[in-house]
């Protein structure tokens, strides 16, 4: 039984069994539709084979879409309403942008803070998915950081609007997780600069 490809609100991909389609119509899924990608088209599918249920079920692989991200290997972040994403590399900085290649996509030139205990990246979407929430810090030409992190939100226009300033009697702003978007974080001061 193969499953044919639906769209939910906001874009996202689903898949339903072919019993509910018909036989033509599952007939014409065979493949995942590649959307937004340049190259050999056989190449692409041979790559997403991988990403097919292991035993085959009745669902299978229905859509990839391949986004203009800068730096791969990273997590990439798709904000609540599914129509951007977000990523992060320690050198080359932020990138955000929209799911669809014709949209407007950002990357922000920075040293992304990442914390030293956990792969968590210190960024998070706004729950409207206009903004990420997140920090930068200034730097010295060698990577000396000149400060605390500073808050911010990031747009996929290029938009950088700093946030108030966090600070505390410890010292400067060292670490954040942000939680469920909303501003709300767990924050740490001071702790880098205690031997």
């Amino acid at each position: 039984m193969q499953p044919a490809r639906f769209t939910f609100p906001y874009g996202f991909t689903g898949m339903i069994p072919s019993s509910e389609i018909g036989e033509q119509a599952s007939a014409a899924m065979a493949s995942p539709e590649v959307i937004g990608c340049k190259g050999d088209l056989t190449k692409i599918l041979e790559a997403l084979k991988p990403l097919e249920p292991k035993p085959a079920g009745p669902m299978r692989l229905s859509a990839s879409r391949c986004l203009p991200i800068l730096h791969g290997r990273y997590p990439v972040y798709p904000s609540p309403d599914g129509r951007k994403a977000f990523t992060s590399h320690p050198i080359d900085g932020l990138w955000v942008g929209s799911v669809d290649r014709a949209g407007a996509n950002y990357t922000f030139p920075m040293h992304v803070f990442t914390s030293l205990w956990t792969p968590i990246v210190p960024f998070e979407w706004l729950p409207d998915s206009s903004a990420v929430l997140g920090v930068a810090q200034d730097k010295a030409s060698g990577g000396f950081a000149l400060g605390g992190l500073q808050p911010y939100l990031f747009t996929e226009t290029g938009g950088q609007t700093p946030l108030p300033v966090l600070t505390h009697p410890n010292g400067p702003l060292d670490d954040i997780f942000w939680i469920g978007g909303t501003g709300l974080a767990f924050a740490t001061f001071g702790t880098l600069l205690q031997a």
